[in-house]
């Protein structure tokens, strides 16, 4: 502290230490003491101020006791005066009601969802065909078997496999009744009789028989039951302008239905009703084919086929013979065979009029492909 070092001016160096031992010195006067050092109070007074003190803690207590009953009395008071209505009667109930209800109708929810994909899904297996390989097989063992139909029949036949019964010693057996169990035996396992020789086969021929197999018959409700808005998806706010039955190979529920917006014909097949078809067409695009059959619906119904999967409607000027003669059809088959001497022809469109299917993206109309055009004619001769 008081050692030599080194400063700039040691006159200032030395003014500013005695100011600093003058404040060090100041603030040692003005300390004060940590420890009481006085003469000690007596403890009466000591005890009567503790005293004193509880007094006035217990007695503001009583203060706010009676502060509150004051308020109570006064609520009990206006009640009784002003006879509130507000007397609800106690209804027993659970806290967990409101989560019980929600969890039940969730499993609910659940439960019926599961039911549904239950419901629509479809077998792997088919019961009538079982039933069909079933008499087949029959059929055919008993024509190329030697032995009689119950030794084929397993339903009727002994298994060789099956245990012999135990015979009773007490029991008496008979010679008749030997004999007939003899007599069983050979019946049951002897052919009936050994024939001398085989029949021959029938001759074969190239011609093909026609193979019939059975199918359940068409029910006329359920031809009632079938809904065509239901099985291919139209909305129930239509106008039905025509529906009747086609037979094409297969029985189909036909229906041209139209909205504001939208025309429909749908199709759907009696008795396999997951085979339907939808053709989904603009309004005015739909009065325009109307048009080009002059507003025949049985003749739509004529031209509607089902080709590859897809319900197609084809053009009735190419399908109807009488059209098919026309002065316009001469000179476009005049024309590509002109063409086709060239060797630059190619295959003229059918024009299909509407297509759609139920895998494809294939909608409404189908835009008529390009045809072969002859240099000499005019191209408005050959527009659709």
């Amino acid at each position: 502290m008081f050692r030599e070092i080194p400063t700039v001016n040691r006159l200032l160096q030395k003014k500013w230490n005695d100011k600093d031992q003058q404040i060090h010195l100041q603030k040692l006067k003005n300390a004060k003491s940590t420890f009481n050092i006085k003469k000690r109070r007596s403890s009466s007074r000591r005890i009567s101020k503790s005293t004193s003190k509880k007094d006035k803690i217990q007695e503001d207590r009583f203060k706010q006791i009676e502060r509150d009953n004051k308020i109570l009395l006064q609520k009990m008071r206006r009640i009784m005066k002003n006879h509130s209505g507000v007397n609800l009667p106690f209804e027993k109930g659970s806290l967990n009601k409101g989560m019980r209800k929600k969890q039940l109708a969730d499993i609910t929810l659940a439960n019926y969802q599961l039911l549904q994909r239950l419901q629509d899904k479809k077998s792997n297996y088919n019961v009538l065909k079982w039933e069909k390989d079933r008499i087949d097989n029959k059929k055919l063992a008993q024509r190329i078997g030697i032995f009689s139909s119950t030794m084929v029949d397993p339903a009727h036949s002994k298994s060789k496999q099956a245990l012999p019964t135990l015979k009773n010693p007490r029991e008496s057996t008979t010679r008749m009744t030997k004999k007939r169990m003899k007599k069983n035996y050979q019946t049951e396992l002897q052919p009936l009789e050994f024939p001398s020789s085989f029949p021959k086969r029938a001759k074969t021929t190239t011609r093909k028989r026609k193979r019939t197999i059975a199918t359940p018959e068409e029910d006329g409700d359920k031809a009632k039951d079938l809904d065509l808005a239901k099985v291919c998806s139209i909305p129930e706010e239509r106008e039905v302008i025509f529906q009747a039955s086609k037979n094409d190979g297969k029985k189909y529920e036909v229906e041209i239905s139209q909205t504001e917006d939208k025309m429909f014909i749908a199709a759907a097949n009696k008795v396999k009703h997951s085979e339907h078809y939808l053709i989904e067409l603009e309004k005015e695009k739909g009065e325009e084919i109307l048009k080009e059959f002059n507003n025949n619906f049985q003749v739509i119904l004529d031209n509607l086929k089902v080709i590859s999967r897809r319900l197609v409607l084809l053009n009735p000027n190419i399908n109807d013979p009488k059209r098919a003669n026309t002065t316009r059809n001469r000179t476009r088959k005049k024309n590509f065979r002109k063409l086709n001497k060239r060797g630059n022809a190619s295959q003229p469109s059918l024009r299909p009029g509407t297509v759609n299917s139920p895998s494809g993206d294939l909608m409404g109309v189908m835009p008529e492909t390009a045809r072969p055009v002859s240099p000499t004619q005019n191209t408005n001769d050959l527009q659709a």
